[in-house]
């Protein structure tokens, strides 16, 4: 029997984003600011909100319409790819690719492909960046 699985972990905050400083910041250097103050750090907290309460939905939207490669299949190759993308204000997606390979281009390209196809996905408030590894896995 054969499998096609996607799997992922509980959402992180897009790469770059410093969640260690928790509320607290020097502007100048005399005062603390609240990070939630500035309109990037507004976005920021926009964007992980997002990503957290659609990050299921958005999986399953991808699982839905993943497809093992039927050569990937007769060869016996599986894998796991991951994969960042970005969710537009109109829920498309753009800067699809591949962060970490599974070894196998084909596997690669089917789920660059699957992520591109499963558009449109919820509409965030701003753009959001996803990270999400998507498993190949042959069950005999």
């Amino acid at each position: 029997m054969t499998e096609n699985q996607v799997t992922a972990a509980t959402p992180q905050p897009p790469p770059g984003s410093d969640t260690s400083a928790g509320e607290r910041g020097i502007a100048d250097g005399t005062e603390p600011v609240s990070a939630t103050s500035s309109p990037a750090a507004t976005t920021e907290s926009m964007e992980i909100k997002y990503v957290k309460a659609h990050f299921g939905a958005i999986r399953n939207a991808i699982t839905s319409k993943l497809s093992y490669p039927p050569t990937a299949r007769r060869m016996g190759w599986s894998g796991t790819v991951k994969v960042s993308f970005v969710v537009n204000e109109d829920g498309g997606v753009s800067n699809v690719k591949v962060i970490e390979t599974s070894g196998h281009e084909l596997l690669d390209n089917s789920a660059v492909d699957t992520i591109t196809r499963g558009s449109p996905y919820p509409k965030p408030p701003c753009r959001a960046e996803i990270v999400m590894p998507i498993k190949f896995r042959l069950d005999e």
